[in-house]
């Protein structure tokens, strides 16, 4: 390694003994978090504490406990200093994509040092569903300003965002207009999907025909 990488070898401290329970390199908890100790033989073999794969020979039992231990440790942990202050905002709800990866420790989803099955299977759920909802917002860009669904009208808002994807995409009536009117028919403004979930087409008709087409 030291021949063809002599950058980041350089941040090697030693190469581990094989009873020895320690990181050689000061990425190791990095490499750990990015799933490395399971594809990449170097990481398990310089980074026994973070992977979890210390021996001990005279002890088994020790070794499965600083193995759980070591991982336990990893996982249970804050990655930014604002992660309490954002805890206390709500953050761990609002924005769990980030919050539940970056702010272990302060959205409560550790135990005992050690991230539970049970809560590692809710945060990855938790996770795969804002992808879902990232993706379904990032396609609204194909219709004018990406459109953002928050507070207490998320679901209302979500729902008129499926909908109008759904026309825009799919209906035979928008599909039938001339070309040069689809592509007039935008959303000029983030939070026309917001409104139209308030019922704003109806209350202010002439302005939401204007500024928020697609979701009017």
């Amino acid at each position: 390694m030291n021949k063809y990488c002599p950058v980041s070898c350089s941040d090697m401290d030693f190469s581990p003994k094989r009873n020895e329970c320690t990181d050689a390199h000061t990425n190791c908890d990095v490499w750990a978090k990015d799933a490395e100790c399971e594809t990449n033989k170097s990481v398990k073999k310089y980074c026994k504490m973070s992977c979890g794969i210390c021996v001990n020979t005279d002890n088994n039992n020790k070794n499965n406990d600083a193995r759980d231990t070591g991982r336990g440790q990893i996982l249970c942990k804050d990655d930014h200093e604002n992660c309490a202050d954002w805890a206390d905002m709500g953050e761990c709800d609002k924005n769990a994509n980030y919050m539940l990866k970056t702010c272990k420790k302060s959205c409560g989803i550790c135990k005992d040092k050690k991230v539970t099955t049970k809560a590692a299977t809710t945060t990855t759920a938790a996770s795969e569903s804002i992808e879902d909802v990232n993706r379904m917002l990032n396609r609204t860009t194909k219709f004018g300003e990406l459109q953002v669904a928050q507070g207490d009208s998320k679901e209302k808002t979500l729902k008129n965002v499926q909908e109008m994807i759904d026309y825009m995409e799919k209906s035979d009536d928008f599909l039938a207009l001339p070309s040069k009117v689809q592509k007039n028919c935008r959303n000029k403004n983030k939070l026309c999907s917001f409104w139209a979930a308030i019922e704003e087409c109806e209350a202010n008709v002439a302005f939401m025909k204007i500024e928020c087409a697609p979701g009017t």
